[in-house]
């Protein structure tokens, strides 16, 4: 065992782990535990494989940051050191109206990044998914397709229209986004919409074809 004293969980995990059925989440949040703090590597595969990718790295700079507590205390004695200086400049130059005004900003400024984050995490995870059941590399026009579901659909249709795609041995964007397409114009918002009205989806092979060919950035541009 290491002497890894903590490590960071972002909401966006939490948010991506949320979706998965409860012995996958206990899985994975069993995976993290033991990586953290006995440097035990799991192997998955499918979405669990994809959402390891994801949070591996992040996982990787808490242990290295737990296991070097005097890089730490250096940190923090300069980030207390840069505070005080910061301060006493305040103090000397700003009254308290300006200070309360500057607090207000920092506080705006640390929530954009934190909704930047987790934008970003969420973005991986998706891109990660896709390539992991596709197994392949996207292209830079298929990257731009998945921006645009990002848009239009929630994190769990897009995952949930994957695994359709796998299960009927289309691996393709297209394929993918016309699951989608037929989704919206059906007007299901959720999972549950999809799975109560299942039979609806089996449409013929010259429908499903017209939808896949549909030309979606010819449409965004109207």
């Amino acid at each position: 065992m290491n002497n890894v004293n903590g490590f960071t969980f972002y909401r966006s995990y939490f948010e991506c782990i949320d979706k998965l059925p409860n012995e996958d989440q206990a899985t994975l949040l069993l995976a993290i535990v033991y990586y953290v703090y006995k440097d035990i590597e799991p192997e998955f595969d499918g979405i669990l494989s994809a959402l390891w990718t994801v949070i591996k790295p992040n996982l990787d700079t808490s242990k290295n940051r737990s296991q070097n507590p005097q890089n730490k205390q250096k940190t923090k004695q300069k980030q207390t050191k840069n505070k005080t200086k910061t301060k006493s400049k305040q103090n000397k130059n700003k009254d308290l109206k300006d200070k309360d005004k500057d607090k207000d900003k920092d506080k705006e400024l640390d929530k954009d990044k934190d909704k930047d984050k987790e934008i970003e995490g969420v973005k991986d995870y998706i891109f990660n998914t896709i390539e992991q059941s596709y197994g392949r590399t996207l292209s830079s026009f298929e990257y731009e397709m998945v921006e645009e579901w990002m848009k239009q659909y929630s994190v769990d249709l897009i995952i949930y229209a994957i695994k359709k795609s796998v299960l009927a041995n289309k691996k393709t964007i297209r394929y993918t986004n016309g699951i989608l397409k037929n989704w919206k114009s059906s007007g299901y918002q959720t999972i549950a919409d999809i799975d109560d009205n299942e039979s609806m989806f089996n449409t013929n092979d010259e429908q499903m074809e017209e939808l896949f060919n549909y030309d979606w950035l010819n449409e965004n541009n109207e």
